[in-house]
């Protein structure tokens, strides 16, 4: 898919293929742009390692679904 197709999709039809797409950069900088715009700012501090980002990203996924 292109970053054009990702910028037309809801938040949570973007957030669902994002669960099945974690490695898809384009569309992860699609969805937290999403978020900026709505005044959602996710920050991640450089100093985690890849999987403490990885639970931080899961742990605010889960937040937005209930």
């Amino acid at each position: 898919m292109s970053k054009a197709t990702y910028e037309q999709m809801t938040r949570k039809e973007l957030r669902e293929y994002l669960k099945g797409n974690r490695n898809n950069s384009e569309a992860w900088e699609v969805f937290f742009d999403k978020n900026n715009e709505l005044g959602e700012k996710i920050v991640f501090p450089y100093t985690e390692s890849p999987e403490e980002t990885e639970a931080q990203v899961q742990n605010i996924l889960k937040r937005k679904q209930a």
